[in-house]
């Protein structure tokens, strides 16, 4: 932001103030009420790397959405967590906005989902209860009164499902001797080879990650979980009616482009998938069902 100072009576301050006031009313309609589609799409990402990696990584994406949509640009802006992505949504400060799943499911005021990423060749995961192989734990009434290990209370794989496949077998928190949130899923697993908890949740990939699958054999999956759709892009409602359709086949053939799109540039990412708002309901009853 440039600032600059300038001298000026009374009146004219007043004069000035009162075109600043109605040129911004005039700005608002114009971006309350777009009419059509702008030249610059601006997307809103959590920055869960360096900014400049997230950003170099992503700019392929860009230059093929800026070619595709036929724009003078196409911007990632980056925040520290969802709920600024959010709130830059809500501001208009960007259009499309990369929300967490559970984040979305909590939203009151939903945006329109368009599609969801597919992470090697997935567009949706499920969580696990994890023991080990060694315990004596065999069914679910044989968690009582063990120590068991979540990843977070935001974890729809590492906590939400999870909780809610427990309590409709009879099991709650307060069966165990023991439960703490542990911050990541490598952590829990972790933890369980160690047998410092005996058992745990996590997503159902973790034991394929690269530092977990020579541990995989010594690892029992005791239950899995319904699926959950992975991290939906919304769009803002004021442009819902200007640029769904295009904005979404465009994510979505991002895959089926071999000449201008990189996905080997964001990891593990292999393409889109279109989704809606029934595509989360059963995540957002899970959320208000679990606290």
């Amino acid at each position: 932001m440039i600032y600059f100072t300038t001298v000026m009576n009374s009146h004219e301050s007043r004069l000035l103030f009162i075109l600043i006031f109605y040129v911004s009313l005039a700005c608002l309609k114009i971006e309350a009420n777009p009419t059509k589609v702008p030249s610059k799409l601006f997307i809103g990402r959590v920055a869960y790397n360096s900014p400049e990696m997230v950003l170099v990584s992503h700019e392929p994406l860009a230059r093929y959405l800026q070619k595709t949509l036929n724009l003078e640009d196409v911007e990632f802006k980056l925040y520290l967590d969802y709920e600024q992505v959010y709130d830059a949504l809500k501001k208009e400060e960007v259009h499309l906005a990369w929300l967490g799943s559970v984040f979305f499911a909590k939203q009151k005021e939903w945006a329109e989902p368009l599609v969801c990423p597919e992470w090697s060749g997935r567009s949706s995961y499920r969580g696990q209860i994890l023991v080990h192989q060694d315990t004596e734990i065999k069914t679910f009434e044989d968690l009582r009164g063990k120590r068991f290990a979540f990843v977070s209370r935001t974890s729809s794989s590492g906590y939400i499902f999870p909780l809610a496949l427990l309590r409709s077998k009879g099991i709650d928190t307060d069966s165990f001797s023991e439960f703490a949130f542990l911050d990541k899923h490598s952590t829990v697993a972790y933890s369980i080879l160690a047998k410092q908890f005996d058992a745990g949740a996590a997503y159902d990939g973790i034991l394929k990650e690269e530092s977990l699958k020579q541990y995989s054999e010594k690892f029992r999956i005791l239950g899995k979980t319904a699926f959950i759709h992975n991290e939906p892009i919304v769009i803002h409602p004021n442009y819902k009616g200007l640029w769904v359709e295009s904005i979404r086949m465009a994510f979505i053939n991002f895959s089926l482009d071999t000449s201008d799109s990189s996905l080997d540039e964001i990891p593990n990412l292999t393409g889109f998938q279109k989704v809606t708002k029934d595509n989360y309901e059963a995540l957002r009853q899970m959320v208000r069902y679990v606290k």
